[in-house]
């Protein structure tokens, strides 16, 4: 099977994935506590992100989002990583020295 770079819209709306992460860990008592342990937040800070009523920080954003076992990278790096997928999974005829698979002919 070939692979097609293609872009992929979503019709659900999103819930962006800090805050979905966020809301999840805060309901998982082992995760809200590692936030609280990352941040050394009061457990009523957690209360006060969710109502809208308090942000986090820039000193504690890191802490925030290493406790949630994400990772920040640039679109561009992703760009890269999905060309590298697109490439190598269309390498096999290349090898054969049958130029790129889905290529026209």
């Amino acid at each position: 099977m070939n692979a097609v770079a293609q872009t992929v819209q979503s019709m659900l709306p999103r819930v962006p994935i800090v805050e979905k992460l966020l809301r999840e860990a805060i309901a998982d008592p082992k995760k809200k506590q590692a936030i609280l342990d990352a941040t050394g937040w009061d457990v009523s800070m957690l209360s006060k992100i969710l109502s809208n009523t308090a942000g986090i920080t820039l000193e504690h954003q890191t802490a925030v989002i290493d406790a949630l076992d994400l990772v920040i990278v640039p679109k561009s790096y992703m760009e890269y990583l999905a060309q590298g997928n697109v490439i190598g999974s269309n390498c096999r005829c290349a090898r054969m020295s049958m130029g790129a698979c889905g290529a026209a002919a």
